[in-house]
């Protein structure tokens, strides 16, 4: 899971957090990622932004939240 504080948002964190976990799956091999967002938080479009691209509702079982999964290619 990745949280950044409110008071942080929009700072470039966000980015530069998730370019660091796509240059550590890319150094173990990947080239392909999953994320998954909750239903109704706002970074959903951060993640489009980014190059998700939609691909099927899901549930967050440990709370049993909706959530939308995003897919990435050639990362």
């Amino acid at each position: 899971m990745l949280y950044i504080i409110k008071k942080y948002k929009g700072n470039g964190f966000e980015k530069k957090l998730v370019q660091q976990g796509i240059e550590e799956l890319k150094n173990l091999g990947n080239n392909k990622m999953i994320i998954a967002c909750l239903k109704g938080n706002p970074s959903n479009e951060f993640y489009k932004h980014i190059g998700g691209v939609y691909v099927k509702d899901g549930v967050y079982k440990r709370l049993n939240l909706p959530e939308n999964i995003y897919y990435y290619e050639n990362i």
